[in-house]
């Protein structure tokens, strides 16, 4: 999340960030990270970052498909990551540490 989040904030010149709104506990945490990324000033105060449910903003299954996508590349089912073309760009992050 803090790469994600950086990214968006300083190198795409993102304003807005939208997180599927889960379980009260779930969202508390997720507000806990992103506090302690701008106190740590991984990300910047500015971005803005929002809550919603899947079911009431068919916005976010873009990221489930996209995901899907992606994953289904990892598979050998480059199809529909090509369906996506240019207008996506996939980071692999090495999280061995």
């Amino acid at each position: 999340m803090e790469r994600l989040f950086y990214q968006f904030g300083s190198e795409k010149d993102v304003g807005s960030v939208w997180m599927e709104s889960r379980t009260e506990s779930l969202n508390q945490a997720d507000e806990r990270m992103v506090l302690g990324m701008r106190g740590a000033r991984l990300i910047d105060r500015t971005l803005h970052v929002e809550y919603a449910l899947s079911s009431s903003d068919p916005m976010l299954w873009a990221a489930d498909v996209v995901a899907g996508a992606v994953a289904a590349s990892y598979r050998g089912e480059a199809e529909y990551l090509a369906l996506l073309g240019s207008r996506l760009s996939v980071s692999a992050l090495d999280l061995a540490m």
